[in-house]
């Protein structure tokens, strides 16, 4: 279970300000509670974590590499953490207030700001020489139904685990859509295989995608592409850009 001890405590009441680097707007007011490592121990659910946005807050718990990921629009791998214990694991409490209106855009810069100003984030970019799978074509047709967005944008998409009302949608072991790109789809397999993976099959337009693998095996993905989709996925090594983190510290700090 997740330690109810409460670490730390942050509190920051700025007005609508901006950030360290004088462009990132800030929140009207955020808290943040270090709850402590997110580690199981003995029965009992993990604590659940994800933030929820509404047009004036966005409140829930959260991790360090996930507030990253979103403030910046990166993927998973594209972070590269200082080695200190738990950094990955350590759990926090948001509580932040913005203006109505705040656009996705300012939203981020502001958990840009939160990032800077109370875990002291500094950080640069870099380009390095990384293990990717390389997305192409099998020798032959693709086994692939091009669709027409604007047709299929209406359909219900049919998943493992029932209908749903969305273009897209993906779960352990399975991914499906009524129309994806396959930019689009090399970006949601790399998410599962915790890779980057770069489309290379030349395939323009959208299809329907509807793809399933052993999930206690994420190695499958890369066979169930090829038997079910006519696609091949190889590994490379290609220069990408990375986000590495210089500093930041677990413990926020007062404002």
């Amino acid at each position: 279970m997740l330690p109810t001890r409460v670490a730390a405590f942050a509190l920051w009441c700025v007005g609508v300000a901006f950030g360290q680097n004088g462009k990132d707007p800030a929140f009207d007011a955020v808290s943040v509670k270090a709850l402590g490592p997110n580690i199981q121990h003995g029965p009992g659910p993990r604590m659940v974590l994800g933030l929820r946005h509404t047009p004036t807050r966005i409140s829930g718990k959260s991790q360090i590499p996930a507030l990253i990921e979103e403030a910046y629009s990166l993927k998973p791998f594209q972070i590269v953490l200082p080695g200190i214990p738990n950094l990955d694991l350590n759990v926090y409490e948001i509580q932040a207030v913005m203006p109505v209106g705040t656009s996705e855009e300012e939203k981020n810069g502001m958990l840009r700001t939160m990032l800077a100003e109370l875990f002291e984030l500094r950080f640069h970019r870099e380009s390095r020489e990384t293990p990717v799978y390389v997305l192409t074509v099998l020798s032959g047709k693709p086994k692939l139904q091009a669709v027409d967005p604007e047709e299929a944008r209406g359909r219900l998409l049919q998943t493992p685990i029932g209908p749903r009302k969305a273009a897209s949608a993906g779960g352990p072991g399975w991914l499906a859509a009524t129309h994806m790109t396959m930019e689009s789809f090399a970006a949601n397999i790399g998410l599962a295989l915790e890779c980057p993976v770069v489309d290379q099959t030349g395939l323009a337009g959208s299809y329907a995608i509807d793809l399933q693998w052993d999930r206690t095996d994420p190695l499958d993905l890369v066979s169930a592409v090829e038997r079910q989709l006519g696609l091949k996925l190889h590994k490379s090594k290609i220069p990408y850009a990375m986000f590495v983190v210089d500093h930041v510290t677990p413990t926020p700090t007062p404002n």
